[in-house]
């Protein structure tokens, strides 16, 4: 059993809303962080989309597969909405993301109480990007839970409940599906929690650290994770590939780059690929987009989606010779690969905005178009009536409030790198592997993407979630709260003590 010290309350009896049983006390907490991260959606009176949540709500039903992103977001979505109403992914997606804090904050802290939790999921689901992901048709929201499992889940091991060490590479595997781009962001963050693990300077065995069951669950979960995408290709036919037209998505990149307009150049003459007649059209894309100041992935951006692509027959018929062009313009050019991948990093990285993608989508939309043709009139109406598709979000409004935080944040946490990381030292563990989640999130985007602020802005919220917890942790310590284990001995910063 945990007992207080300093004239507190014994921590059986700590009450959250005047409720003693923790079972009601862990459901109060679930209802109030589900709501306040669906506040933002609610307010918009419909869920966030973009002009890829048409796609990701039509492929389960219509059962065109995509090479381009993965169909297994459609596949979990699909029996949530059942073409009735969109709000149960929001709230799955809320309860995913309120569970994931929760873990850290149980996790972490040294003495758990339900308020924490609650007191800064309020923070964050107004003043933080979370919401609009959360509140949004699209994986994007598993980028941050990706990262955020897998640096509790590995860092904090030795306290994880026995629900967790099954719950989380469950979901580690199932977020991997859902987005092409993070099965390298979860292969880094894996492999930094294990480098900082490795040189812990733990009494324990080097292998030993590395060797865990934990540690083993989530290399599981990620093999797992590649299967499932894997064996859902070889199903529907597309052969052994992560993503069968995914080597197009790459060849925009080379074309924005321009290493693959120039690679063209000198092959196309000894060449029949269709894509070499557009050549010129390319170049001039490429020389309009210079000469106006167009951020990177613009020249990629409209090849893909502008009218060049469907004009040489679309992503299936292009595959067949992308590579080709591919693996000829990085081989021709590596150096100057390296060099724009690096300029996309940089440029994504201070390229986090939120909203920006909170447009008004037209009727000639495909999201529009999906919309009415799958959903009934009332929910086509509420859609229409949403304040994204009437231009009433007023994002810079929000967008102030998430830059504040932001900052205050980023020193709140820089601070206790600096100053107090040895006060909890598997914090600072977790705190340096997030950062590096984050920075693995910006190098996969920026370098192989086009440069867009939602890249930045979907794992953003990290920041402000440890800074908050950071000051909840110094408030307990102000306040007296320490929690000590059934010895009668103060649990040491270095082990935080497992809660309940």
């Amino acid at each position: 059993m945990v007992k207080q010290m300093n004239r507190q309350p014994d921590s059986h009896q700590v009450q959250f809303l005047s409720i003693k049983n923790k079972s009601l006390q862990c459901l109060a907490s679930f209802v109030l962080c589900v709501v306040f991260l669906s506040l933002t959606a609610a307010w918009n009176r419909f869920p966030f989309v973009f002009s890829d949540s048409g796609t990701y709500i039509d492929v389960a039903i219509t059962h065109f597969w995509p090479g381009d992103r993965s169909a297994l977001y459609s596949l979990f979505i699909y029996p949530l909405h059942l073409k009735l109403t969109l709000w149960p992914v929001v709230l799955v997606q809320a309860a995913m993301t309120w569970y994931l804090v929760r873990v850290f904050f149980r996790t972490f802290a040294h003495a758990f109480r339900e308020e924490q939790v609650v007191l800064s999921v309020l923070v964050l689901g107004l003043c933080s990007s979370a919401p609009w992901f959360v509140g949004q048709i699209m994986p994007d929201v598993f980028a941050a839970l990706l990262i955020l499992a897998i640096a509790t889940a590995v860092i904090g091991q030795d306290r994880l409940a026995r629900f967790d060490r099954v719950a989380i590479p469950l979901l580690i595997a199932f977020f991997i599906t859902t987005h092409l781009s993070y099965l390298i962001i979860a292969s880094g963050t894996l492999a930094l929690c294990l480098l900082i693990r490795l040189l812990s300077g733990r009494p324990t065995p080097p292998l030993a650290r590395v060797f865990t069951k934990v540690n083993i669950s989530m290399v599981a979960a990620i093999a797992l994770g590649v299967l499932t995408m894997l064996s859902f290709n070889i199903i529907t036919k597309r052969g052994a590939t992560l993503a069968s037209t995914g080597n197009v998505m790459l060849l925009g990149k080379l074309i924005d780059q321009g290493i693959a307009l120039d690679y063209m150049t000198e092959a196309c003459p000894s060449r029949a690929w269709p894509i070499c007649a557009t050549l010129p059209e390319l170049k001039q894309i490429k020389a309009r987009a210079v000469a106006q100041g167009k951020p990177i992935g613009a020249v990629s951006d409209t090849f893909l989606w502008g009218g060049p692509l469907v004009q040489l027959g679309g992503m299936t018929v292009v595959s067949k010779y992308a590579s080709e062009i591919t693996n000829g313009a990085m081989r021709a050019y590596p150096s100057q690969f390296l060099q724009e991948a690096l300029r996309g990093f940089l440029a994504q990285t201070v390229t986090f905005q939120v909203g920006d993608d909170m447009i008004r989508y037209n009727p000639d939309t495909s999201i529009h178009q999906i919309i009415a043709r799958h959903f009934d009139a009332d929910t086509y109406a509420a859609f229409q009536s949403s304040r994204q598709y009437q231009q009433q979000l007023h994002v810079d409004r929000f967008r102030i409030a998430d830059n504040v935080l932001l900052g205050l944040s980023a020193l709140v946490v820089a601070g206790y790198l600096l100053l107090h990381w040895r006060s909890n030292v598997p914090l600072a563990q977790f705190t340096l592997v997030v950062l590096g989640g984050m920075v693995l999130n910006t190098m996969v985007t920026g370098a192989l993407s086009a440069v867009h602020d939602r890249y930045g802005s979907r794992v953003s919220w990290l920041v402000p979630l440890i800074a908050l917890f950071i000051i909840s942790e110094y408030i307990r310590n102000k306040t007296g709260t320490v929690r000590v284990v059934e010895t009668g001995k103060p649990r040491d910063a270095m082990s935080p003590a497992r809660s309940v």
